[in-house]
């Protein structure tokens, strides 16, 4: 699991082309939390670049190498820390994003149909199969909520300028 950041989409991509898979939440079993130098992080987060550090070299290494240490969160990081889930800022769908969510779907209409049942566009299987993928940084229900709320009515009826 990694905080949304820049580098977020690579990972996963490297994670799921190597066999592995992000999880949605840092709460899952066995999950791996990964953070950047300079994020405020407990003891149990790890940097990330264990990930293509053991893509490198073919192998499981130890996590314990690449810990990070804690930090303690100041009235001033506290302040200036948000995250994007859990009450802080919201990361922000770039065009780049919307426009690839438009066309995953448009490509999975012509692939498999609207409404052919747990691959539909509409299913819960659908997007959690985008964010496997790496569609965005975001998670597949903020996905499917923008797709459904913003991108949809833009595409059925788009605005006249």
């Amino acid at each position: 699991w990694l905080w949304p950041c820049p580098l977020k989409r690579e990972i996963r991509l490297r994670i799921n082309e190597c066999g592995g898979e992000m999880a949605a939440s840092s709460n899952e079993k066995d999950v791996i939390r990964l953070g950047m130098d300079g994020d405020h992080v407990d003891k149990s987060t790890y940097n990330v670049a264990f990930v293509p550090t053991c893509i490198a070299h073919e192998t499981l290494l130890d996590k314990e190498l690449f810990r990070l240490p804690e930090t303690k969160r100041t009235k001033t990081a506290k302040t200036s820390f948000k995250p994007s889930g859990g009450g802080g800022k919201r990361q922000k769908y770039t065009d780049e994003e919307d426009l690839a969510i438009i066309e995953y779907v448009r490509k999975a209409e012509k692939t498999a149909g609207i409404g052919t049942g747990k691959g539909s566009v509409g299913g819960n299987v659908f997007w959690k199969e985008a964010f496997k993928k790496g569609l965005t940084t975001h998670p597949w229900e903020s996905m499917r909520d923008r797709y459904r709320k913003i991108l949809l009515p833009r595409v059925v009826s788009p605005k006249k300028s």
